[in-house]
């Protein structure tokens, strides 16, 4: 009887920090999310060693992303990788503007 009531107040245990993580995940990519595409209207603006560490970045948080399998998140892939490439483009715009 002891034991079981041991292993119940475990399992609520192990229950209830797994319940407490989820939102926190989640509120922890969608922080990352906004800060890497809040980027995108000054990305003309900002140095290659920036715009390479947001591209590395966004390349990170698509693979967490990925691995959810939440419906919402997809969308939130779609709008990531737009960003991502506004990134490379504008990197790649500035290689060919040095080039000159």
């Amino acid at each position: 009887m002891t034991r079981l009531l041991f292993a119940t107040i475990a399992m609520m245990f192990v229950f209830a920090i797994f319940i407490a993580s989820a939102p926190a995940e989640q509120g922890q990519w969608k922080e990352e999310f906004k800060r890497l595409c809040s980027y995108t209207d000054v990305a003309h603006t900002l140095p290659v060693e920036e715009l390479q560490q947001l591209v590395k970045d966004s390349d990170v948080l698509l693979e967490k992303l990925k691995a959810l399998e939440a419906s919402e998140v997809k969308v939130y892939i779609f709008r990531l990788k737009k960003c991502r490439n506004m990134y490379v483009y504008t990197l790649e715009v500035k290689e060919v503007q040095e080039k000159r």
